[in-house]
Order: C-alpha cells, then structure tokens, then sequence
C-alpha cells in the first residue's frame, strides 16, 4: 500500500518519523519540507495539538537553518494553534522555543517577559518535567542582562535536572554552566563544574557533550 493512500494521520506520524531520520543525518532541508508536511496531515486529520507540535519542531529546524524569521512566523502559528485548546505541555515548549528566539535576535529583554509568563504557565499545569528546561531558558536570557541571577538559575536547572533523572538535560546543562562560569570569571565554580560534569558525562557515555566541555576547559 502506497503512502498517500494511508490515513491522514498514519501519514504524519511517517513524516514526522522521516523528519527525525533528515535531522539526524544532517539533511535539514529534507527534515524542514518532511515536517512541513507532517504539520498540514495533522491539520487535515483534526489533529490540532500534534499540529501545533510539528510547526513547533518546524520552527526548530527554521532556526538551527539560520531562518530566525520564517522561525519566529512558524512559531507563532504553533501557538496560536495551541492556545485555542485546553492548556497542554505542548504549548509551554513551544513559549519556551519563543523565548530562545528572542535571545537568538539578541532581544533578551523580551526572551525574560516571555520565559518567566511560561515558568508561571508549567506551574499552574503542574508539569514539573519541564522545569529544567525552562529555567535553563530563562538564565540563560538573563545572563546578559544580569550575569548572576542568569547563573543562579542555570544552577536551579541542573538541581532539578539531576532531581528528576534527565541525564541528556543534565549533562546538557553541566556543559552550558561550565562555559558561563569560564565566560564570566568565575574559575573556582568552573573547576568544581568541570569536575563533576565531565565525570557525570564519562560515566553515561555521553560523548559529543563531553568533548564539548572539554573544548571550554582547555581555553
């Protein structure tokens, strides 16, 4: 049986399957024109919270192509699909890719207003799964407004991470606070993060994450 020939949604969840498959191989342009039309399958079946999912991880794939602004567009219709239905995790990830936009145009202040509105939306969805994430998001758009609430919560992203057992958010996390205390001067913080984080990521073969960190070590 020919694909155009299953059912809508079977033919998104195969789109969205080759998608993954694109981005892993580094074939963004196949993954974003795939997603693309993942999205349109889900909007066709009715299916309007996987279609705000799939624009969302569009506008992933937008902006790692250096398309901030068809990005920033994309995500935009993510959420306006998204807010139109009962408040779902969904939508937090997609504030939380907004907010990463923002810090991407260099517009921080915005990337706070934004980060900080979906920390009080997790919380009142009561998704404590998302809290690393979107405290990392939100100390990294104050870092450069305000270096050391920034730091603190990047700190506040790696405990919880560790507390819920997200070992790629924690090792993601060590990697990102290494470079912040190496970037802001704080050496005594850095020595102890490099320590503990290499060692966290050596002992999960958590390979490209560790020779990232290595690389900040060595400067």
């Amino acid at each position: 049986q020919h694909a155009h020939d299953l059912p809508l949604a079977e033919q998104a969840g195969l789109l969205s399957d080759y998608s993954v498959i694109c981005d892993a191989l580094d074939q963004r342009p196949q993954a974003i024109t795939a997603r693309r039309q993942a999205a349109e399958r889900w909007r066709q079946a009715g299916n309007l919270l996987k279609q705000g999912e799939s624009l969302g991880y569009l506008a992933l794939l937008l902006h790692l192509t250096g398309d901030n602004a068809q990005a920033e567009q994309i995500n935009n219709q993510a959420i306006a699909v998204l807010e139109g239905l009962p408040p779902n995790r969904e939508l937090a990830i997609i504030y939380n890719s907004q907010a990463l936009l923002h810090l991407a145009n260099l517009d921080n202040a915005r990337g706070v207003t934004i980060a900080e509105k979906n920390l009080a939306f997790a919380h009142r969805i009561e998704d404590e799964t998302l809290f690393p994430r979107l405290y990392e998001t939100l100390g990294l758009c104050w870092l450069h407004l305000d270096h050391t609430r920034g730091i603190a919560y990047l700190e506040q992203s790696l405990e919880l991470a560790l507390h819920l057992g997200q070992t790629i958010r924690s090792a993601n996390t060590y990697a990102n606070l290494c470079s912040v205390y190496v970037e802001f001067y704080r050496f005594p913080q850095a020595a102890a993060c490099f320590t503990t984080g290499l060692a966290y990521m050596a002992e999960r073969d958590l390979e490209s994450t560790r020779l990232f960190t290595l690389a900040w070590r060595a400067q």
